[in-house]
């Protein structure tokens, strides 16, 4: 007997990954095939069909970018965290028109201005909603300015609500914890993001920053990854403007150093710019150790120092 796929040709309206997981009756196959434009769950071994006149529940259109998917769409977007009621929420709209598009009368928009008003007082009742509604606007402003991606935000917003839930913000700002949590949040998914770069967007002190961050990894029980050094290579080398075969050689330095064991107890970032520092001599190209102190928000002393320790593990004549 011919598969199904023969006798549908390469042609066949079926997508990519509608395959179902369940065994044929007959065969005991496990590719079951969902044809969409026929409306068939068949086997793709025995060829057998399965079931017939199925319901295509995809949209009717297509798109291709986020606009336009957004702009046909018929119903909202899905729950998110960074939303206080995480996104089901009830709103009026603000325009004073009706169902037909006609100018509403004054007694009626007073009405609408009512409804709005009670709409909003209500939809914020206990004081942890007032807290998540207050939390939720920092965190998404932080993370813009850091240029975060949804999913770390997403990730931190988890954090502070199981943080709220163990009455972890009891005694503390709340910018302060976000902001630990958004940070927390880049530790665990690798992003090449410091304690300065968080103190310098949210206006919180360093020492309250680790405080916060403590004690998130501490009551959570987080297991934190080790920051990669090689991870500050590229951003710091993006700002400085250094060549590829110079940021490689950088990276390589860095896992030298790394299997002599003189990373352990250093902060990455200063082991970055040193390598920078020390791929950009080797290379020929001029950059200071001002300007990539500067671009790594160190001190010379601290770059020089981290230079000097990688030039006597690999045995180069310091410049």
């Amino acid at each position: 007997m011919k598969s199904i796929t023969s006798i549908y040709g390469k042609n066949q309206n079926i997508l990519q990954n509608n395959f179902s997981h369940d065994l044929c009756p007959y065969c005991n196959g496990d590719h079951i095939l969902i044809d969409f434009k026929r409306g068939e769950r068949t086997c793709s071994q025995c060829g057998v069909i399965l079931e017939s006149s199925l319901i295509d529940c995809r949209p009717e259109w297509r798109d291709f970018t986020m606009e336009v998917s957004s702009s046909k769409s018929r119903t909202g977007h899905p729950p998110s965290m960074l939303y206080h009621d995480k996104g089901l929420f009830t709103m009026i709209d603000s325009h004073n028109y009706d169902g037909k598009g006609h100018i509403l009368s004054p007694y009626n928009r007073y009405l609408a201005f009512r409804l709005r008003k009670w709409q909003n007082r209500l939809s914020i009742q206990s004081p942890k909603e007032r807290n998540l509604s207050i939390a939720m606007a920092d965190l998404t402003r932080i993370a813009s300015q850091l240029n975060l991606t949804r999913f770390v935000q997403e990730n931190a917003a988890i954090l502070y609500r199981r943080a709220l839930e163990l009455n972890l913000i009891k005694g503390r700002t709340i910018e302060s914890m976000v902001a630990a949590a958004l940070y927390t949040s880049c530790r665990i998914q690798t992003i090449p993001k410091t304690l300065d770069e968080f103190q310098q967007v949210s206006g919180i002190s360093k020492r309250d920053l680790s405080k916060s961050y403590r004690i998130i990894i501490t009551f959570l029980h987080l297991k934190i990854p080790n920051v990669i050094p090689t991870r500050f290579v590229t951003k710091f080398a993006y700002d400085l403007q250094i060549s590829p075969e110079s940021q490689y050689q950088a990276a390589k330095i860095l896992q030298f150093a790394h299997k002599q064991g003189i990373t352990s107890g250093k902060d990455p970032s200063s082991l970055a710019a040193a390598s920078i520092y020390l791929a950009t001599l080797l290379s020929g190209e001029c950059k200071t150790q001002k300007e990539i102190a500067k671009v790594a928000n160190l001190t010379e002393v601290t770059v020089r120092n981290r230079y000097k320790e990688l030039a006597n593990s690999l045995k180069v004549n310091r410049l």
